[in-house]
């Protein structure tokens, strides 16, 4: 009996030791067997890397695209502009251009008539020698014939005054096309006269355009070129057309001048050939 039970103790302190030794090695296997943390390739990090400077690049490229996008619109706006003034300054030449060719027309019936009188002339000076060898026979028609001459001559005074006065005419509308055709005075005296209208604008401002504008072969309107100052006596309060005020700085320049003087010079090239309204300050 003691040696079965011996034998039975045995065999359970075997199946312990053999079922430790199994858990031991069921850990074992199991620690071996766990998932390992994920190792960071550093491809990838890399990858990252250039896809954040990549990111930040195309950022920049599209703030300046839409910088590039803003000049654009205002180059778009100052080419409206320019074709807007272009048309203007066509029309002008235009009319201009229809002057000058009625101004030419004249100047070429003028010059055929002073032919057909030079020839005139010379037939009568041949009728006059003629009349010479036969006066003591034909004083009548010497008497006659002088007569005709002296006609004759008073007609060509005349039409050689006539094309003096066109030629002066000519003249003074080359000056017109190629200076700034200016009158001036007082706000009140424009206004009077019909030739400028003034207003307030939205935020009060006072606006002055030219309703109007005197004969521009008028001693009073002055022709005055670009770049050369315009001496006007008083204080200039603005100089209109109209379309509205001119633009300080842009189409025209003031300057100092003597006490009671003010100075005006015109630098926009459009301004050649249009008619402003130099408007002074009433007097108090």
């Amino acid at each position: 009996m003691e040696n079965g039970n011996g034998a039975s103790a045995d065999s359970r302190k075997i199946i312990l030791i053999v079922g430790a030794v199994t858990v031991v090695l069921a850990i074992i296997l199991l620690v071996a067997f766990l998932p390992k943390e994920p190792e960071i390739d550093p491809y990838v990090v890399q990858l990252e890397g250039e896809v954040a400077i990549y990111t930040a690049r195309i950022d920049s490229l599209n703030a300046i695209v839409d910088g590039l996008n803003g000049r654009l619109n205002n180059i778009r706006a100052q080419m409206d502009t320019s074709r807007a003034a272009n048309r203007t300054l066509i029309a002008s030449l235009h009319r201009v251009t229809n002057q000058m060719k009625a101004f030419q027309r004249l100047y070429q019936k003028q010059q055929t008539l002073n032919r057909k009188l030079v020839a005139e002339l010379r037939q009568a000076k041949q009728e006059k020698e003629r009349a010479t060898m036969q006066t003591r026979r034909l004083k009548i028609q010497v008497d006659s014939l002088n007569s005709a001459l002296y006609e004759k001559t008073i007609r060509l005074v005349r039409l050689e005054s006539t094309l003096a006065e066109a030629l002066q005419e000519v003249q003074a509308m080359a000056e017109t096309v190629t200076s700034v055709l200016v009158y001036v005075g007082t706000e009140d005296e424009l206004k009077q006269a019909g030739y400028l209208k003034t207003g307030r604008s939205v935020i009060l401002r006072k606006n002055y355009r030219s309703v109007s504008f005197p004969d521009v072969m008028e001693s009073a309107v002055l022709r005055v070129p670009l770049g050369e100052p315009l001496a006007l006596q008083g204080e200039l309060a603005a100089l209109a057309d109209r379309h509205g005020k001119l633009g300080k700085g842009e189409e025209y320049e003031v300057t100092k001048g003597p006490p009671g003087q003010t100075l005006v010079t015109f630098i926009d090239s459009t301004l050649q050939g249009q008619r402003i309204l130099a408007v002074l300050k009433n007097k108090k």
